[in-house]
């Protein structure tokens, strides 16, 4: 009895003792609350980096005639490739008599009495012939090659730069300990954002965990050490911007917005406008210079105006890879003009008959795949669209 109030008391006394070393622990002092931990404006931001162990992410502002936009070219490790399974040999049948039973093994030959310098039979050895076969060496995992894409950044990619001029913190924190760091996920291998602006040094944050459902995470200045909680928004469409960055349109304006569309295809080419494009209801493609709704090029042009990228290639992969299908040059209400043209391309190895659909687009400035039952179909019908006056 005594031993039992013994153990009881020496487990109160410790627990007392821990939960007064958590209450009298400093907590890092918060210096301010909703403050701008990096000034700059979008137009300043010049490139924007984020770099972990399993990614290495530049997004870099570029421009052309058409304007400035963002390039992002990304490289991202992918999960180990795991051997197919070896499907372990059938364990061997038993052998059985014409009437169904276990056959029996036939008695060992006896060494013939008239040759005593006969070899004697070796000892009897237990029969494991119904075990089961050794398993196989398992092999190693073969080691992926990284996903290597660059691309015009999209929508979300704005989303970014905007997040980032300024950028704000929920909160500030200074005279954080190592130990304390440690928590926030801030140790030596963090994951480490870089924004560049004009004019200034590169301000650089090693990025912590995330908190409270991933609405906020932690970040640290390196010029001076203060840790910040801010919004984890934009970090998280880094993290995921091989999917999330990506600009999916190939044209540079809404289908309200554009009026006119030149289609070229099998060596023949024609100019097509859309009448009454403010009306959803009303509006419609017909031949340049006719108003008459044309049912076949009005289906063929919208459906033309649907396709979007879903992956973008490896940006070492040429354009004029594969056999031209068609093209379609795009005006808008502003007169700002695109161009898409896609291609058919046979892969090495592939089956008879799979091919591989792309675009490439001057507008995403790059080379993407698109869906192929709405490519095909499209390069199906395309002679549907010409009179027989439409000349190359």
């Amino acid at each position: 009895m005594k031993r039992t109030i013994t153990a009881y008391t020496g487990v109160l006394v410790a627990s007392l003792a821990l939960a007064y070393l958590s209450w009298t622990r400093e907590e890092p002092i918060a210096e301010a609350k909703d403050v701008v931990i990096l000034a700059a404006d979008a137009k300043s931001i010049t490139q924007v980096a984020y770099k972990s162990d399993k990614m290495d992410l530049v997004m870099t502002r570029k421009s052309d005639t058409k304007g400035s936009y963002q390039w992002v070219e990304l490289t991202k490790q992918r999960a180990a490739s795991t051997p197919s399974k070896k499907v372990p040999d059938a364990k061997p049948k038993t052998k059985t008599d014409p009437h169904g039973h276990p056959a029996q093994d036939p008695p060992p030959a006896q060494p013939d009495a008239a040759q005593p310098d006969a070899a004697q039979p070796d000892a009897v050895q237990p029969d494991t012939s119904g075990d089961a076969p050794p398993k196989a060496p398992t092999e190693p995992e073969a080691p992926a090659e990284p996903l290597r894409r660059a691309f015009t950044g999209g929508v979300s990619a704005e989303t970014v730069i905007a997040g980032l001029s300024p950028m704000r913190a929920r909160r500030v924190f200074v005279d954080v300990d190592a130990a304390r760091l440690a928590d926030f996920g801030l140790s030596s291998d963090a994951a480490v954002l870089t924004v560049e602006r004009e004019g200034r040094e590169p301000a650089r944050f090693d990025v912590g965990h995330h908190l409270f459902g991933g609405r906020t995470t932690y970040m640290r200045d390196q010029s001076d050490g203060r840790v910040f909680l801010i919004e984890a928004k934009l970090i998280r469409i880094l993290i995921d911007g091989d999917q999330r960055l990506v600009e999916r349109r190939l044209l540079h304006a809404e289908p309200k917005d554009i009026v006119a569309i030149r289609v070229s295809a099998n060596g023949r080419e024609a100019r097509f406008a859309q009448r009454n494009a403010d009306d959803t209801q009303a509006a419609h493609w017909t031949r340049d210079g006719e108003d008459e709704r044309h049912e076949a090029i009005d289906t063929w042009i919208k459906k033309a105006l649907r396709l979007r990228a879903t992956e973008f290639l490896d940006p070492t992969i040429s354009e004029t890879q594969g056999q031209p299908r068609f093209a379609i040059i795009a005006e808008s209400r502003d007169g700002e003009t695109s161009r898409v043209e896609v291609r058919e391309r046979t892969l090495e190895g592939a089956d008879p008959g799979e091919t591989q659909w792309r675009a490439a687009s001057d507008f995403s400035h790059g080379t993407a795949k698109i869906r192929e039952h709405t490519a095909s179909d499209l390069a199906s019908n395309a002679t549907t669209l010409f009179g027989p006056t439409d000349a190359p």
